[in-house]
C-alpha cells in the first residue's frame, strides 16, 4: 500500500471523526442521532479502537491495535493495524480537509484491511453516528466502520520503563526504522537519574533530568565505539539529536513515549514497564 493511500484513508478518518464538530448546541440531542450534540472536543483525548469494516453487508474484523486518537489542536493520530500515521484536520462549513497527512510503510503480513479501508473511505461524505461509546462511519453506500471508545489505560511510567524506539520523526513526519535495525535502539531511565541503553548501533550512559513541565533533558552521552552498517549509524545520528543538554518534551500515551527536540526532530518507542536499568 502507498504512502499516498495510507494519507488517504486517514485524512478519511480524520474527516469522518471529527466531522461530529458541525452541531451548534454543543453537549444536546439524544445519544443515537447521528452527529447531535458531539463536537470534536467530546472525542480528544480519547482513544477510538477500530472494530469492523463492513463492505457490501461483509463484515471484516479489525487487526489488533486498530485505533484513532484526536487531541485538542486539530490532529489525529493512530494505527491501521500494521502503519502508523498521523495528521491536521480542518473543518470549514461542516467540510473537513487532510492537511499534512503522514504515514510509516511498514512491510506487513498482510495489508488487506487497509486497502479495503482506504477503498471504503475514498468515497468520502462520511455519515458520522455517535451511540454512547460507539461511533460508525457510513459512506452513501451503506459501507460502515464502528469504533468503540477504548478504556482508559494508565501510561506506562518514564521511570522504569524500557523504551524501544520504532520510528522517528520530524515535525508532522514520521518514519520507520531503517530495515535491520527494528527492536535494536531503547532507552531506559532509571531511578537515580541515569538513562541507558542502545542507539542503534553503540550502548550509551547519561544524565537525565526530568522537569515539571513534560520536558526531559539528557546530558552528553558515554558510548562505546562500534563501527556498524549505515543504517544502524544513520539512526544514532538521529537519536544523538536528542542529547547534550537540550530541553526535550515527552508525552505518554499507553505504552507509548514521544521525544521531541527543540527543533521538532525526534522519535517515538513502545514501552515494556519494570524493564531493568
Amino acid at each position: 500500500m502507498t504512502v499516498a493511500a495510507i494519507a488517504a484513508t486517514a485524512a478519511l478518518l480524520t474527516t469522518a471523526a471529527c466531522g461530529t464538530g458541525t452541531t451548534t448546541d454543543e453537549g444536546k440531542g439524544t445519544d443515537k442521532d447521528p452527529a447531535a450534540g458531539t463536537t470534536a472536543g467530546t472525542l480528544t483525548d480519547t482513544r477510538w479502537t477500530i472494530r469492523t469494516l463492513t463492505v457490501a453487508d461483509t463484515p471484516h474484523r479489525a487487526p489488533e491495535g486498530t485505533h484513532l486518537t484526536f487531541d485538542d489542536k486539530a490532529q489525529v493520530s493512530g494505527n491501521y493495524g500494521c502503519n502508523d500515521f498521523q495528521a491536521r484536520t480542518d473543518l470549514k462549513g461542516g467540510v473537513l480537509t487532510l492537511k499534512d497527512a503522514t504515514s510509516t510503510e511498514t512491510a506487513c503480513t498482510s495489508l488487506d484491511f487497509e486497502e479495503r479501508l482506504a477503498r471504503t473511505l475514498g468515497t468520502g461524505g462520511l455519515t458520522v453516528t455517535r451511540e454512547k461509546d460507539t461511533l460508525r462511519l457510513t459512506t452513501s453506500k451503506g459501507d460502515h466502520v464502528e469504533l468503540t471508545r477504548a478504556k482508559a489505560e494508565e501510561p506506562a511510567p518514564l521511570v522504569g520503563t524500557r523504551w524501544t524506539v520504532t520510528t522517528l520523526t520530524d515535525g508532522t513526519t514520521s518514519a520507520s526504522l531503517p530495515a535491520g535495525t527494528e527492536g535494536k535502539a531503547h532507552l531506559t531511565i532509571a531511578k537515580d537519574g541515569r538513562a541507558s541503553g542502545n542507539l542503534g548501533c553503540n550502548r550509551f550512559s547519561a544524565t537525565a533530568t526530568i522537569g515539571d513541565d513534560g520536558t526531559l533533558t539528557l546530558g552528553t552521552p558515554a558510548m562505546t565505539r562500534m563501527m556498524c552498517a549505515p543504517a544502524a549509524m544513520r539512526t544514532e545520528k538521529a537519536l544523538l539529536r536528542l542529547f547534550d543538554g537540550k530541553k526535550i518534551t515527552y508525552e505518554l500515551t499507553g505504552d507509548s513515549l514521544t521525544l521531541t527536540a527543540p527543533d521538532g526532530k525526534g522519535a517515538t518507542a513502545t514501552g515494556t514497564p519494570r524493564a531493568r536499568p
